[in-house]
């Protein structure tokens, strides 16, 4: 009997684990885009890998890209993949993804946040010494630089994958819509 409590015991302790060291959404979210297909002109691994090498070639320092899986909607259903692109605390997470017949793409901006950091200035008097200073004018335009930068990665990665595939070519006023959700 106290083995199979002790099983127990590791198998809820594994489940909560997994559940709380889940790959998490961001906190805030600065901006959306997405733009469905007809058809689907390509495959998300393609896809996924394709940016990466168009992201690989602007050379752009401190970034960080990982794949990543988030569930489709509670603990126990599916997961889908996205790309993730960080930069400090901002956050891309790119999704190419199937829909029926159709396919979508599209792309979610947000910030990361610090739980401990948060806590830590939510405790009355004490968190008022853990304040984040204001952003510099050059770490404002880096992280300008790095929104701007992944959307035309982005919109290339389309661009050269459908022109490959002999898709339909995104119209400008299509890609006005990304840069404007993007800023």
């Amino acid at each position: 009997m106290q083995i199979i409590q002790a099983i127990l015991v590791i198998v809820i302790i594994l489940v909560v684990y997994t559940f709380l060291k889940g790959e998490k959404m961001p906190e805030k979210i600065l901006s959306h885009w997405h733009h469905r297909f007809e058809a689907i002109p390509f495959s998300p691994q393609e896809f996924y890998q394709s940016l990466r090498e168009t992201l690989a070639t602007k050379e752009i320092r401190h970034v960080a890209i990982s794949g990543i899986s988030y569930t489709q909607g509670g603990l126990l259903s599916p997961r889908r993949d996205y790309l993730r692109i960080q930069y400090k605390d901002l956050i891309y997470d790119v999704c190419a993804a199937p829909f029926g017949k159709q396919y979508f793409v599209s792309s979610w901006l947000g910030e990361a946040t610090d739980t401990t950091y948060n806590f830590l200035t939510s405790i009355p008097w004490i968190g008022k010494l853990f304040t984040k200073r204001k952003k510099t004018f050059f770490e404002l335009d880096t992280e300008i630089m790095f929104r701007e930068t992944v959307s035309v990665c982005v919109q290339e990665t389309i661009a050269q994958l459908t022109q490959t595939k002999g898709a339909r070519q995104l119209a400008e006023a299509e890609w006005r819509e990304y840069s404007a959700s993007t800023n």
